[in-house]
């Protein structure tokens, strides 16, 4: 009798535990099916959450090689990269996938070489947009010229006039480094007179110990194959591709036939410009109207453009703070600027200069450009030219002759995440 009742005990406690197994298995399927969906969440979150990064790190890229194309201005877009023009419509704007990411960038062109780049990734239906602004990084180049007078033609100095190519303060206010040529002339240079010149670092000195601080028959090429050609300095400077090669005035040999072309513009540019700011004078009468409604001082910052004999010529009588350009220039070269009176600080250009008198004071520079048979008188009394580069690489005189301007490349002025 006794083992018929431990088998029956066995079976039943046997029971017992597949009854509590199965209510535990039923207990850790409810918990499973409780947090499924919280998992499921969180499952989804952390796709979402790299979704998210991947397409925000992809509108990133994208807008870093927007701005790399504008800045270098090659075309990624197509393979090889081709360069374009400076603000060609088809740099900064492009398309493409990054990371399983779908990107788009726009420009929009906000003036003065200013730009907008919008650009949206999408991943996994998420959609990140990044804006930034760009401003381009100008490096401002001085005007090159030679000496604080320089001359196409011949030049002579009389009275009591000091010419000085040492390196003077936009202030006036001394001497910072020592500069170049007093005067750099294609023809002859004659110092006459009780005139004094200097330059290359040594103040000025009367005609007979002046001799090494002008020069003459100067030459405007460099000795240099600046186009990698057949040739060396074998252009004009005249505006035009003399060699055929595509380019023009990259390889020059002689003096810049006007404004226009020394500055790298299109012969017309210089006057357009003063036109449309209303500081362009055909006759003497309108220029001295001009100075006279502007309180009998030339304004400074400014670009004036003349086509006629000015006898005198009257700056003012108080020195500009800012620097400005004048031109007194007409295609025949003809142009004279006679008797010039009170102080001005920029660049004075015209065909030909006769008499810069006693109580004048110019700083930072002079040229002429008629041809060298003509000459150009200096002087005829104590009035002081004074060559300056501070002056001379203003950015605000460099804007006048936008040509000076080189930009180098891009920064961003503002950066946001788009909501």
């Amino acid at each position: 009798m006794f083992p018929n009742k431990a088998v029956r005990g066995g079976r039943a406690e046997g029971g017992s535990v597949l009854v509590i197994v199965m209510l535990g298995l039923l207990l850790m399927m409810g918990f499973v099916a409780a947090f499924l969906p919280f998992v499921t969440k969180r499952v989804q979150a952390s796709r979402q959450s790299k979704d998210a990064a991947t397409a925000f790190y992809a509108a990133r890229t994208a807008i870093v090689r927007a701005a790399t194309e504008i800045s270098t201005r090659y075309d990624y877009d197509v393979s090889p990269p081709v360069l374009r023009a400076q603000g060609d419509s088809t740099l900064g704007s492009t398309s493409f996938t990054f990371a399983g990411a779908t990107v788009v960038v726009n420009r929009v062109d906000l003036g003065s070489n200013r730009y907008t780049l919008t650009a949206s990734a999408t991943k996994g239906g998420v959609t990140k947009r990044i804006e930034e602004v760009l401003a381009p990084v100008i490096e401002v180049q001085p005007i090159n010229i030679r000496g604080a007078i320089t001359s196409n033609g011949n030049v002579g100095t009389l009275g009591n006039i000091s010419v000085d190519g040492r390196d003077w303060k936009k202030d006036n206010s001394a001497v910072k480094g020592p500069g170049t040529w007093g005067i750099s002339s294609c023809g002859t240079v004659t110092v006459g007179g009780s005139s004094t010149v200097g330059g290359k670092g040594i103040a000025p000195l009367a005609a007979v110990d002046a001799s090494g601080v002008y020069e003459e028959s100067a030459y405007w090429g460099n000795h240099t194959n600046d186009d990698e050609d057949a040739g060396t300095d074998e252009e004009a400077w005249d505006g035009l591709d003399n060699d055929g090669d595509g380019k023009i005035d990259e390889d020059v040999n002689s003096y810049p036939t006007n404004p226009d072309v020394y500055f790298g513009l299109t012969t017309g540019t210089l006057k357009a410009r003063a036109v449309a700011a209303g500081t362009y004078f055909a006759t003497e009468a309108a220029f001295n109207a001009y100075v006279t409604a502007h309180g009998g001082n030339l304004p400074g910052g400014g670009l004036y453009y003349m086509e006629c004999d000015v006898n005198p010529m009257t700056f003012g009588t108080a020195l500009q703070e800012t620097p400005s350009v004048i031109i007194n220039h007409t295609a025949t070269g003809s142009a004279n600027m006679k008797n010039l009176h009170g102080p001005f600080k920029g660049l004075v250009i015209s065909d030909t200069i006769t008499h810069i008198n006693g109580d004048a004071l110019i700083l930072g520079g002079v040229m002429s450009f008629a041809p060298f048979t003509v000459g150009n008188t200096y002087g005829n009394g104590a009035a002081i030219v004074r060559y300056s580069s501070e002056v001379l690489s203003d950015t605000g005189l460099a804007q006048l002759l936008s040509s000076q301007q080189i930009i180098t490349g891009y920064k961003a002025v503002s950066w946001r995440v788009i909501p």
